[in-house]
């Protein structure tokens, strides 16, 4: 008789990557680049220095 081992799950499943990047689940590697680019631009402290901007992207990631 096998033991029961039950599924754990990692910290990065709770996301959905791609309502985060803004595109369909169809999306291909291209569009995802692109947004993954479009994100990462919009969170570079150096590109956008005010405070509101960056609060409010990374308040998006937060929320799923």
């Amino acid at each position: 008789m096998k033991p029961k081992v039950e599924k754990m799950t990692a910290d990065w499943e709770q996301y959905n990557f791609y309502r985060i990047l803004e595109v369909g689940a169809d999306a291909d590697t291209d569009i995802i680049k692109e947004a993954h680019r479009r994100l990462a631009s919009s969170l570079n402290p150096d590109s956008k220095p005010e405070e509101e901007k960056r609060a409010s992207a990374l308040a998006l990631v937060a929320v799923d």
